[in-house]
């Protein structure tokens, strides 16, 4: 067995035997000053400082406080790398309207088009400059709602965006984190003012999987004010699960994003649709209390005739402000050339060419003729390049052989 210890008079390990045991050299009141310095220390690893912002920035950010459509392009360029549609600048518009003065939005277009990206940086856009405080995401099932927050969350946690340049209050106290949501029960913000007064406390920031709560911070100007977005609350939920019971403290919901709260299951089955749309109505319509508005964005893809997409953008909830868009406005002037692409389609996949690639060098080589009279909803999101089926090069050897 080995030689047990016992402490002498000044803390440090005595060999039973009386020999001294090697261990610290410090004595107690050494110890002591070690403990406070680390304790400061770690202290102070919790608190952030928001970074003040000059009048220029101020500026900038004041530009686009109501102006939605500039604050796409100026923070999120790199997102909205095409030339805007019509389309886009009519659904931005009325996105901030919405959020602006309150309302209920029916918006359907086709996959791909960008309407969820837009919608999430216009929810970005509500939370930095306090136009919403309380917002639901709601998609057909939790697992995509939670996939939708966690997209979110990202838009806040990069320290080289210009979103954190011109918002620190908002994306700091995230990029502390670390991407350790377990250490924001700890995190403290120094309130210190231009005037000199200087206070500690909790951010009270919460970065879950289901749920965030944005850091409680004073504004970046010094005034000693809360921020814009101080507090601000975003919950996940799906439409297969409680909706209900959302209150947080004196805090109701004050805007719901709906993203394709459908599912081609769902949206096929007339109990379903009639279920989902009883959830709408009454659950989330009443996530608020009485006598209040709750603002209501809902982004659909129309499957059928007759599923809730359709009933919710074709006016038959007059309610509801619907926009409906399509991939092609207007179909071309000669339907038969169209008619003989899709029959050369369906016969090159019949002999097991999956590519297409035949068919789709007949459409190269005709395609003037084919799309003559067509207007598409986004010109700029049609590739006018080889996709990599070699069809291109199919077309000019056909081309030179005639």
């Amino acid at each position: 067995m080995g030689r047990r210890t016992q402490p002498d008079a000044d803390g440090q390990g005595m060999l039973m035997e009386g020999v001294p045991a090697q261990g610290s050299t410090y004595n107690s009141t050494e110890r002591e000053q070690a403990r406070e310095y680390m304790s400061r220390k770690r202290h102070e690893g919790r608190i952030i400082r928001i970074r003040r912002v000059d009048a220029a920035t101020i500026a900038t950010r004041e530009e686009f406080r109501y102006n939605l459509l500039g604050f796409c392009l100026a923070y999120f360029a790199w997102l909205f790398y095409l030339p805007l549609a019509g389309m886009h600048q009519a659904i931005i518009a009325e996105l901030e309207e919405a959020i602006l003065r309150g309302g209920k939005i029916a918006l359907a277009a086709p996959r791909g088009f960008g309407k969820t990206t837009i919608t999430l940086v216009a929810i970005i856009w509500a939370i930095v400059y306090g136009h919403a405080h309380y917002i639901v995401l709601v998609c057909a099932e939790g697992g995509l709602a939670r996939d939708r927050l966690d997209d979110l969350k990202t838009y806040f946690d990069d320290k080289d965006s210009m979103l954190t340049r011109d918002f620190p209050e908002v994306c700091e106290p995230v990029i502390a984190l670390q991407g350790a949501p377990q250490r924001a029960s700890k995190q403290l913000v120094d309130w210190s003012t231009d005037k000199g007064t200087r206070n500690e406390d909790r951010t009270r920031i919460k970065w879950g999987v289901d749920s965030v709560q944005f850091a409680k911070v004073p504004a970046p100007d010094g005034s000693g004010k809360p921020a814009d977005a101080s507090g601000a609350i975003i919950v996940a939920k799906g439409l297969d699960s409680a909706i209900r019971g959302l209150v947080k403290g004196d805090k109701r919901p004050d805007l719901v994003l709906a993203d394709d709260p459908q599912t081609n299951e769902t949206a096929r089955s007339e109990h379903q649709t009639k279920t989902r749309n009883e959830i709408l109505r009454k659950d989330i319509e009443g996530l608020v209390g009485p006598g209040e508005a709750l603002t209501i964005i809902s982004l659909w893809t129309v499957i059928q005739a007759g599923d809730l997409a359709d009933r919710y953008t074709s006016n038959e909830e007059p309610d509801f402000f619907s926009m409906r868009f399509k991939a092609i406005e207007v179909m071309p002037s000669d339907q038969a050339l169209v008619d003989e692409y899709i029959a050369r389609v369906r016969d090159a996949k019949s002999k097991g060419d999956k590519a297409t690639r035949l068919a789709h060098a007949w459409y190269i080589l005709n395609r003037e003729k084919i799309e003559a009279g067509a207007l598409a909803s986004w010109p700029d999101n049609y590739v006018r390049k080889d996709v990599g089926d070699q069809a291109v090069k199919e077309a000019d050897r056909i081309a030179r052989a005639a």
